[in-house]
């Protein structure tokens, strides 16, 4: 119900097909990961009491829906939800829009169940698997981030050619030619935003020696070695980065080693920021208002992961076959056969009293009865839906992860969850970003003939 009161403000929401079909899916994960931190935390406190009849009320009073026990809960059923969606989407393709508020209430009703269900199952038997399927869907998210970065590049740098080979008239005077503050505008875009992100960088590292490094030694005279080398570590890989797209020029660029070197800052400010070594982090420390960062990590995290499945099934789908591609492919043909006279009905009757973009993509895909099931249109559109129900139902595994410190430690009111286990999992994160994203921009030049290389230089 929250999620379509939610979605009603977009008008994409009630779309059958196309990305605004998946926006209601996004706000089931991020109102269930809210529901998950709210039991958590305040699962067990007191909500009515009343002392002359003796009698008080709280909604949970048993292990299994306190702390890690309802997290863990809420995230096996959304991975159940989202899965479940996989395999019947891959079937029958009209399951992703259709009886949205009955599969709401089964979710509901199963979220409810799972609290019935023994806590060795979960401690012992779903905190493994996560911890798998976690690592999994990092690494896809790092492969879509960087995706990202290149697309935006490559968009930025597009709009800027587009506007340089605009043709003008020759009798107008030079400085009239082309839309030269659009130009600007563009260009300031992508070299202003490569120096915001470097600055928001370095102001990034000089915190974090103040947060994890300066703090134990001036608070318990505590020399933070551990953490001053992997923001040493960090500083380095991001400078070379920022300066590898100049030096091998093989198509990225400064503003896209911005945008991975701030991520690659992120994931090493999250890994001390949960380290348990209390001595070397501010944050850690009781007294520094934890309650802030606590909400405010949880907020961000429930928005990230419900985005990332939606980012994750468009740009996978797009560098394939990609589902928008192919039904802009059949939209258009359409379009040139109304052009030319061409009338798919055998009657103008039967035609549609509406020509719009949205009844021309149903019609591309197949609409709801009949549905042409080989047609390259409804393909895309399967797999783009498959492969977005089933990254979701990695980033509700990751939900629990991402709460409970990877499952060594539990979430209280008074602290967040902190453990080792996500420190080495962030920094081994920042590694293998380095490496993936400086094998985009040195594959070229060492396998030239794999990647047509050579012969643009030819």
């Amino acid at each position: 119900m929250c999620a379509g009161c939610c979605c009603s403000a977009f008008s994409d929401c009630k779309a059958k097909f196309g990305p605004g079909s998946r926006i209601p899916y996004m706000f089931i994960m991020f109102i269930f990961s809210i529901f998950a931190i709210c039991m958590a935390l305040f699962g067990d406190k007191v909500i009515y009491e009343n002392d002359l009849l003796g009698v008080e009320f709280s909604v949970c009073n048993t292990d299994s829906c306190l702390r890690n026990g309802a997290v863990y809960r809420t995230s096996f059923s959304l991975f159940i939800f989202f899965l479940v969606h996989t395999l019947v989407v891959y079937c029958v393709l009209s399951f992703h829009y259709l009886f949205f508020m009955i599969k709401v209430l089964c979710l509901v009703a199963f979220v409810a169940v799972t609290f019935f269900i023994p806590g060795v199952f979960f401690d012992e038997g779903y905190v493994q698997f996560a911890r798998v399927a976690s690592g999994i869907f990092l690494f896809i998210q790092i492969y879509v981030l960087i995706g990202w970065a290149y697309d935006t590049n490559d968009k930025i740098a597009e709009k800027i050619n587009a506007i340089n080979s605009e043709e003008v008239s020759a009798d107008r005077d030079e400085d009239e030619q082309g839309n030269k503050a659009l130009l600007c505008l563009f260009q300031t875009l992508l070299v202003g935003g490569f120096f915001l992100f470097f600055a928001v960088c370095v102001v990034f590292w000089v915190f974090q020696f103040r947060w994890f490094v300066y703090y134990g030694r001036d608070e318990y005279g505590v020399n933070c070695s551990f953490e001053q080398a992997m923001i040493a570590i960090n500083i380095t890989l991001v400078l070379i980065l920022f300066i590898l797209p100049p030096v091998v020029q093989t198509g990225g660029s400064v503003f896209t080693s911005g945008i991975v070197g701030f991520y690659m800052t992120f994931l090493t400010y999250n890994a001390l920021e949960t380290s348990p070594h209390n001595e070397c982090n501010w944050f850690a420390d009781a007294n520094e208002g934890n309650a802030i960062t606590l909400w405010l990590g949880v907020l961000i995290t429930a928005v990230a992961i419900s985005y990332v499945g939606f980012s994750v099934s468009r740009n996978q789908v797009n560098m394939s076959d990609g589902s928008s591609a192919a039904i802009e492919l059949a939209v258009k043909k359409d379009d040139d056969d109304e052009d030319a006279g061409v009338s798919n009905y055998d009657d103008d009757a039967e035609a549609p009293a509406s020509s719009g973009t949205k009844d021309k993509t149903s019609l591309a895909i197949g609409g709801d009865d009949g549905m042409d099931t080989k047609s390259e249109a409804y393909i895309s559109e399967k797999k783009a839906n498959v492969t977005f129900h089933l990254c979701m139902a990695f980033a509700a595994v990751y939900m629990s992860m991402l709460y409970t410190a990877w499952g060594d430690n539990e979430v209280n009111d008074d602290n967040k969850a902190r453990g080792w286990t996500s420190v080495v999992v962030n920094l081994v994160c920042v590694l293998l970003t380095a490496l993936l994203y400086s094998w985009t921009l040195l594959a070229p030049r060492l396998c030239p003939s794999r990647f047509g290389y050579g012969d643009d230089d030819d």
